[in-house]
């Protein structure tokens, strides 16, 4: 027993053939978890900026507008979870322009966007480009007479004429020192993202508000990783208010249909996040500058066939 103990072993040796064979099994394995891990890291860069904090200016007594199917909050990830989303927005509602502006003060950065009714507007979009050129901010009529009557760039026929350069997406990276940020806000008000929107009676409205501005603050990071984009051109407030809830949910559905039919579960992952874009554009200028930028892209455009061109409404623009 003790010599047997003290004779070294021979090592256990397989066919030459199975042992080859699990070689390739352990290479393969390997190399498919590092290539997954890969991808998934890439995969989850894509819609890095997202609206995750909403400061929405309504009275107690508007607020029941929005609010007839029950809490807003409520609605929206309600939504979000039909159509496959992840996590809805925080929506933050003051009742009046002071208490805005002082959560805006108190709170620097701590917000993604602005919300507020356009009877609010007034002098409250000028105070918060100054405290903030990059926000975005949605102005809300809940009449097409309150459209035409508050917003002096919506003519009678409600088309407006909102140049939304992407000087917005550079701003919104760079802008950190107050006192450059205020300057830019004087040099830029124009330049800004400050678009009109009418009230339907629909919730959706707020998921393709919350969409149009993560598709614009998303498109170069994403389309420089071959993310598709759809190019809308429309001025008209009440068709693009109308059919933007609808572009998003047929384009998030459809994402959602071809991942579950083909897709392994990562794959699904994947296809949620890299869903074509949709960028509104609203005149001439704008929709030629995002084409020659993201031509490679588009995979479609969806255009009216009159809007502004060089300032003037031109009905021969599409």
């Amino acid at each position: 027993l003790r010599r047997l103990l003290s004779t070294p072993s021979t090592p256990l040796r397989l066919e030459p053939a199975l042992e080859a064979a699990i070689s390739r099994f352990r290479a393969v394995t390997l190399k498919t978890t590092t290539n997954s891990s890969t991808i998934v890291d890439e995969f989850t860069k894509l819609q890095s900026r997202r609206v995750k904090k909403v400061l929405l200016l309504c009275s107690d007594y508007d607020s029941y507008t929005f609010e007839e199917e029950g809490l807003l909050s409520e609605v929206i990830f309600q939504e979000y979870a039909h159509l496959n989303l992840r996590t809805p927005p925080t929506i933050e509602r003051v009742g009046s322009t002071e208490k805005a502006l002082t959560r805006l003060r108190e709170a620097p950065g701590s917000y993604d966007m602005v919300i507020t009714l356009m009877r609010n507007a007034n002098t409250f979009v000028s105070s918060v480009h100054n405290l903030d050129p990059s926000l975005p901010i949605a102005l809300i009529a809940l009449s097409p007479t309150e459209l035409t009557s508050l917003d002096p760039r919506v003519d009678q026929n409600q088309r407006v004429n909102v140049n939304k350069r992407l000087m917005w997406e550079a701003d919104k990276v760079v802008a950190t020192d107050g006192a450059a940020a205020r300057s830019a806000a004087r040099s830029s008000l124009a330049d800004a993202w400050i678009w009109p929107f009418l009230w339907h009676g629909n919730t959706s409205l707020f998921t393709g508000i919350f969409k149009l501005v993560e598709d614009r603050l998303n498109a170069k990071q994403d389309a420089e990783a071959g993310v598709q984009l759809i190019l809308l051109v429309e001025d008209s407030v009440k068709f693009y208010s109308s059919y933007l809830p609808m572009i998003y949910g047929e384009v998030l559905s459809l994402s959602h249909s071809i991942a579950k039919e083909t897709m392994s579960a990562k794959e699904r992952l994947m296809r949620m996040h890299s869903r074509p874009k949709v960028l509104l554009c609203t005149n001439y200028e704008e929709a030629i500058d995002i084409f020659s930028r993201y031509s490679d892209n588009i995979i479609g455009v969806i255009t009216d066939a009159g809007f502004p061109k060089e300032g003037v409404h031109d009905d021969q623009a599409g």
